[in-house]
């Protein structure tokens, strides 16, 4: 007898689970997010350039001497509520130095709305009038540039008289000033803090004044030529006849000094003659 075999078991199907189905959003909602967010940007820093810390609220001014502040600003176009971003340093700082007396000037912008306006004056570096009896002196720059009137004349800055009418705001021609540093400088070293003024003709001919036991002295050098020779002479003379004569003036300017004496001896009387 033959035993009965087990039935197999049928299988059991897995269970497959439904893949989810993606979605798809329409374009136009995407588009119209990114343009919210870009139009949100752009109110914001609208909101955000327009309000008080890119406006102009204070404005400081340093280093002028002969200027005031108020000629500094009124010179920037700088006014309180301005928009900084309308204004460019380097454009109000090239504003500025077009004053007379202004060799430059730097501008910075600080957030939130300050401005610093930092100015650099022309400095003298001559006392310059006509050579007149009476002359009103002037400052003038390194470029011959006549700055401002004088009340009066200092032992700061070397002193010019010139055969030219002189007037502020006029300019030297520059090759006049630079002869002038040239010679100026040397008899300065050889004598320094003597020379009450000194005066340049038309034909760049050099004379100077100076004073011994109280008395004014005239040296005329002449031309620029062989400076180095005359002002060794005119020391000489210094060591030796004005130590001993009152001299009122020196003439350098021939192959002799000339030497002129303020009290110059009497020439000696000749005899009347006696009657035959």
């Amino acid at each position: 007898m033959t035993s009965a075999r087990p039935l197999p078991r049928p299988r059991r199907q897995r269970a497959h689970r439904a893949k989810p189905s993606s979605v798809n959003l329409p374009s136009w909602s995407v588009s119209s997010r990114h343009c919210f967010l870009v139009l949100m940007f752009l109110i914001s820093q609208v909101i955000l350039f327009t309000s008080s810390m890119f406006q102009v609220q204070r404005i400081y001014v340093a280093g002028t001497e002969t200027l005031t502040s108020d000629q500094v600003l009124r010179q920037s176009g700088l006014k309180n509520g301005q928009y900084l971003w309308k204004q460019q340093p380097g454009e109000v700082a090239n504003r500025v130095a077009g004053l007379r007396n202004v060799a430059s000037a730097n501008v910075a912008f600080i957030l939130p709305g300050q401005v610093n306006i930092t100015v650099h004056e022309r400095q003298p570096v001559y006392q310059v009038a006509s050579n007149t009896p009476n002359p009103t002196w002037f400052a003038v720059d390194e470029h011959g540039l006549v700055l401002r009137k004088l009340k009066g004349t200092s032992n700061q800055y070397p002193r010019l008289k010139l055969e030219e009418s002189i007037e502020f705001g006029k300019r030297l021609h520059p090759a006049l000033i630079a002869t002038c540093s040239q010679a100026c400088g040397l008899i300065e070293q050889e004598f320094p803090a003597s020379i009450w003024y000194y005066t340049m003709d038309q034909r760049g001919n050099l004379s100077f004044r100076t004073f011994s036991r109280q008395y004014p002295v005239d040296v005329q050098l002449g031309s620029l030529e062989n400076l180095d020779y005359k002002l060794k002479v005119l020391r000489a003379l210094m060591n030796s006849v004005m130590q001993q004569q009152q001299v009122a003036g020196i003439d350098l300017r021939f192959s002799t000094p000339v030497v002129r004496l303020l009290h110059p001896p009497k020439p000696p009387e000749t005899p009347a003659p006696h009657p035959t």
